[in-house]
């Protein structure tokens, strides 16, 4: 699974469920790019964003809120963008979590905006565009939870609150297919329940 989900999302939830099954091995594989999942006997891959193989056995995990986010010195030395247009005037930091064409897609009264971005400075993991919003390079687009710790303690701030953005959807695929050990699937139907109750408990 990526690794910003992974050490944000995943870890945190699953010593209750290490709990219940005391003699279960947990192997986490923390990866941004695409592992050969059957050669390296993964039960489950976790995937956010569309799944390319439609064909694939997977099950969805939970959709999570995009957000757009800069750090108040930022905003501070370039301005705050008032709508999405505006961001073709800002410094953009490009991440993972950014890279996907609805990474910069904004909905409101029933218009739909699309913006083309170059990103200014990029990293090829979304932990580190998050830290490089916050240390002022730019204004990113992240999931909201993958930023929570940041937005609650303000040293990044959300903007556009009164646009819509598309949701990032997280499946858990099973390469296995049926042939998925129970341990997997058990795993799995831990984290979307978890996944639910925080959804309702912070939403964003």
């Amino acid at each position: 699974m990526p690794t910003s989900f992974g050490i944000r999302d995943v870890i945190p939830r699953l010593p209750a469920f290490a709990a219940r099954h005391p003699n279960l091995h947990i192997q986490l594989l923390l990866e941004d790019r695409r592992q050969a999942l059957v050669r390296d006997a993964v039960d489950v891959a976790v995937r956010l964003g569309r799944l390319v193989d439609s064909t694939a056995t997977a099950k969805l995990i939970a959709t999570i809120p995009r957000v757009v986010v800069a750090s108040p010195d930022y905003l501070v030395r370039h301005g705050v963008p008032a709508t999405p247009n505006e961001l073709v005037q800002h410094r953009i930091v490009g991440g993972t979590a950014a890279a996907v064409p609805t990474a910069w897609m904004f909905e409101r009264d029933g218009k739909e905006s699309v913006i083309p971005l170059e990103p200014h400075f990029s990293t090829n993991e979304n932990e580190g565009a998050i830290a490089a919003a916050v240390a002022g390079f730019g204004i990113t687009s992240t999931s909201g939870w993958a930023c929570r710790r940041e937005l609650e303690d303000g040293s990044l701030v959300r903007l556009f609150l009164d646009w819509k953005m598309v949701g990032i959807p997280v499946h858990a695929y099973f390469p296995m297919g049926r042939a998925t050990r129970a341990a997997g699937r058990a795993a799995v139907d831990h984290l979307v329940a978890d996944f639910q109750k925080d959804a309702k408990a912070i939403p964003l």
